[in-house]
């Protein structure tokens, strides 16, 4: 079964489920909206490529980048700021140091900020962003992330966007977004979308949602 009806089949299952439970009306989860080729890439991007391009940040936009490596999206996520920042977190000190030396000329424009932090305890003193997002972070389909929401809450605009990316090996978007959009429901996030996107190696998920109103 192609991945696009997969995911919206999985959709379907979400709505009435959670409708059936009482947690989201039945309109909280809409349909999947694909690229082009149903899923597939048609353009030859890598996934980074692609996740920037759904998170399509503006010239004046300011963004949270959680679990950055070596710094790859905030390299292509600058080429587009002007007035605009991303503040990047990583555990590890070792990735934010890479981070750094790629992104040196951004750092030191202000279009860049690098920090060794925890989602769950960063806190920046009240600011705020306007869209955050993780491209492979474990916790959000493994595990309790109720901290790492209640992190981004606190660190989103309410009107703000979270944009989670994640692929497992030998495991089919539907089954990872399903996990991904349970999650985020689970602590009254309001899911607006899922999508997927097949690369030569895996299909990788994402999924968008607003902070609890």
């Amino acid at each position: 079964m192609p991945v696009t009806e997969r995911v919206t089949n999985l959709i379907l299952f979400c709505k009435w489920f959670y409708f059936c439970i009482g947690l989201v009306g039945a309109a909280a989860l809409p349909r999947a909206s694909f690229c082009a080729g149903e899923g597939r890439n048609p353009h030859g991007l890598n996934r980074i490529d692609w996740a920037v391009g759904v998170i399509a940040p503006q010239p004046s936009v300011h963004l949270l980048e959680v679990g950055c490596g070596h710094g790859i999206a905030v390299t292509k996520v600058c080429d587009r700021l002007d007035e605009g920042e991303i503040v990047a977190i990583d555990r590890s000190a070792v990735m934010i140091a890479a981070a750094a030396r790629r992104n040196a000329e951004h750092v030191a424009a202000g279009r860049a900020t690098l920090r060794v932090a925890e989602l769950r305890s960063f806190d920046l003193g009240g600011r705020r962003f306007d869209k955050a997002f993780a491209m492979r972070v474990g916790v959000f389909t493994r595990g309790d992330p109720a901290r790492e929401f209640a992190a981004l809450a606190q660190l989103l605009k309410p009107e703000g966007r979270l944009f989670l990316f994640h692929d497992e090996p030998s495991t089919g978007a539907d089954d990872v977004g399903a996990r991904l959009a349970a999650a985020a429901l689970r602590q009254s996030w309001q899911v607006e979308a899922l999508s997927a996107q097949i690369f030569d190696s895996s299909e990788v998920a994402c999924l968008i949602a607003r902070p609890p109103a």
